[in-house]
């Protein structure tokens, strides 16, 4: 028994984290977040087993303090000494003067500069990537694998899209989606770090290991930060609706700031997928059973109802394209609230579920299950404004018509797209 060789046999490898990570995802369910009523119980007992995506994370976690990136500049630093000068020769009395080396980088001041660049603080944006108190945190790594002779495993953009797939599919308290939001900042962060040994490429000479991160593209996609929405729609945290519009603000956010040149990532504009995981999160079922968590449901979907119609503002202001399941989203997470319906004119929820049915009819996407929501949240004289004078709600005795002989008697190009 030998244990260099038995070490050298079970250390962790890229390609062996790698394995493991894929090997998690496919215990996970097959499909992203389901989009039902009962999407949370759906979503907790299709897994087979709980916490994959924080096990896969921990995974990657450990490749990132083991990044070779930091550990190649260090090694640099101590195998050269600087030599002594002297500039006279022993047993001779004359003095020789000191050659011109003005032109010589002295190889242990270049290495300190290399260094010293690649361990400048990145700056700051407004999510305070970095702690205060530990700048650099990104580059703490294990000591013993300084003066390792093995490559250390290092994270790759597979890795990084493995383990949000998994933290996709997962469902938990806030923790859970939090640390998925923390995997999509350490990809912006490691990409700005490869940014940094791009610029020092032409000044040093690099190792194939690091010339081969330094290709790679960690910026995050339109599917990476979906994946964190996904991960909110099914949290189990009622303030989900908050947390899922504030991550969908920062993306936004995080692309002016490419667009104004002070990152290199590319944009990756948000989606209809994107909009769809932010409502779902924040639509409230009520699975209150004590008067204290009904107070909470009630106050969670007031919270929903206001970031649904802040949303709607947005996409109002965007190019997209609403489809009909879009529209009913849009109404479900507006008409939640317990203003409506409301008689006065001024709610804000009654504004914007007339904005919204409004454009839907121009876009000729009225369902049967949109005249539903807006018939429910609504007062008859309301209703009559909405959908015009000629439609009638009531039969010849005075009776309300069913929602379905209302649709067919609403105007043909408002549901021509249904």
């Amino acid at each position: 028994y030998r244990t260099g060789i038995r070490r050298q046999v079970d250390r962790p490898r890229t390609t062996r984290c790698h394995r493991l990570i894929g090997k998690l995802l496919t215990l996970t369910p097959k499909s992203h977040a389901p989009t039902s009523e009962k999407r949370l119980e759906i979503a907790q007992s299709d897994i087979q087993i709980n916490g994959l995506a924080q096990r896969a994370n921990s995974i990657l976690e450990r490749m990132e303090l083991c990044s070779p990136m930091a550990l190649d500049w260090k090694r640099s630093r101590r195998p050269l000494q600087k030599p002594k000068s002297n500039n006279s020769i022993e047993g001779d009395n004359i003095e020789h003067p000191a050659p011109d080396n003005s032109n010589v980088v002295d190889p242990v001041e270049k290495s300190e500069r290399l260094l010293s660049i690649l361990m400048e603080p990145p700056s700051k944006t407004y999510l305070q990537l970095h702690d205060n108190n530990d700048p650099f945190h990104q580059y703490q790594y294990p000591k013993h694998l300084e003066n390792t002779k093995h490559e250390s495993p290092a994270p790759t953009r597979k890795i990084y899209t493995m383990v949000l797939l998994s933290f996709a599919k997962e469902s938990g308290p806030i923790h859970v989606a939090q640390q998925a939001e923390d995997v999509v900042w350490s990809m912006i962060v490691r990409a700005n770090q490869l940014l940094k040994l791009d610029q020092l490429l032409e000044i040093s000479e690099r190792s194939d290991n690091i010339e081969q991160l330094a290709l790679e593209n960690l910026n995050p996609s339109a599917e990476h930060w979906n994946c964190v929405l996904q991960c909110w729609s099914i949290s189990t945290d009622r303030d989900r609706g908050f947390h899922a519009y504030s991550f969908l603000m920062s993306w936004l956010e995080w692309n002016k700031r490419c667009e104004a040149g002070e990152c290199s990532s590319k944009v990756s504009a948000p989606d209809m997928t994107s909009y769809h995981s932010v409502l779902w999160a924040c639509l409230q079922e009520s699975r209150a059973s004590d008067g204290n968590d009904k107070i909470e449901d009630a106050r969670a979907r007031e919270m929903g109802s206001g970031v649904a119609i802040r949303l709607w503002r947005g996409v109002e202001k965007s190019n997209l394209s609403l489809d009909a399941a879009s529209y009913t989203l849009f109404l479900r997470a507006i008409c939640q609230t317990s203003e409506l319906p409301s008689k006065s004119s001024s709610c804000k929820a009654l504004v914007a579920l007339a904005r919204v049915f409004r454009r839907c009819c121009d876009d000729g996407m009225v369902s049967l299950d949109v005249l539903e929501i807006v018939r429910d949240a609504t007062t008859e004289s309301q209703l009559k404004k909405l959908v015009g004078k000629n439609v009638t709600l009531v039969d010849e005795g005075g009776t309300a018509l069913p929602t379905a002989n209302m649709l067919f008697r609403l105007p043909a190009e408002w549901t021509v797209n249904t």
